[in-house]
């Protein structure tokens, strides 16, 4: 049987690519492709005994309320008081760094968006969605995560398989933004010389994973 990255090799692009919202499933026509962090829960590296429904709740309104904001299309007077102090801490990570999002394709769609793009990479097999790619001041392209928690070393993984999915990855430098609930950020950055070995540590995840459900481990 072959393996969803031979799948993808062999197919002609471009392929229906479809996302589940219930589920979180993402598909190449009908077979299923993991995710970037299912790969990295599977392989055993993310411990979800910390997380709960309301830190859940709480990342999934600020990153709505973030992505309105960057779409100019944020009513403040509707937000919460709860998600208010995060927004602020985007706010000002975007004023100090001249932080612009660039638009990206979003597979699903087909279609350009500036937050959230659904893709896929074709080679190994497997997606994700990216929360944003865009531009500093300086000059700078980034590809940011954003996060309302605690740092994990997984991030970097992370960050890693999002880049790979990128056209050109050697373009962007990874960083995860952690907001903060008294409206300060946090900015955790990974160099463009880590990204081959911290890419590498994901595949080995991807390869252990594949093990494990070809074995039923």
């Amino acid at each position: 049987m072959k393996s969803t990255s031979e799948i993808l090799k062999g197919m002609p692009l471009p392929a229906a690519f479809t996302f589940e919202e219930q589920t979180h499933i993402y598909r190449i026509n009908s077979a299923e492709l993991p995710s970037v962090t299912g790969i990295l829960r599977a392989a055993g590296l993310v411990d979800e005994q910390w997380f709960t429904d309301e830190s859940r709740d709480r990342g999934s309104a600020v990153h709505l309320a973030i992505q309105y904001l960057d779409e100019d299309a944020l009513d403040e007077e509707s937000l919460d008081e709860r998600v208010k102090p995060y927004v602020n801490a985007y706010r000002k990570f975007k004023t100090d760094t001249g932080f612009e999002p660039l638009p990206i394709i979003d597979q699903v769609n087909d279609a350009e968006v500036i937050a959230e793009a659904r893709r896929f990479q074709p080679k190994y097999g497997y997606a994700g969605t990216i929360d944003r790619i865009g531009i500093f001041r300086n000059g700078r392209k980034v590809i940011l995560e954003i996060k309302t928690g605690a740092a994990h070393p997984t991030h970097r993984l992370q960050l890693a398989a999002y880049q790979a999915m990128l056209d050109k990855p050697g373009e962007y430098i990874r960083l995860v933004l952690r907001l903060e609930k008294d409206g300060t950020y946090i900015v955790n950055e990974f160099s463009l010389t880590e990204y081959p070995q911290d890419f590498q540590v994901f595949a080995s995840c991807l390869q252990v994973v594949r093990f494990k459900k070809e074995h039923q481990l």
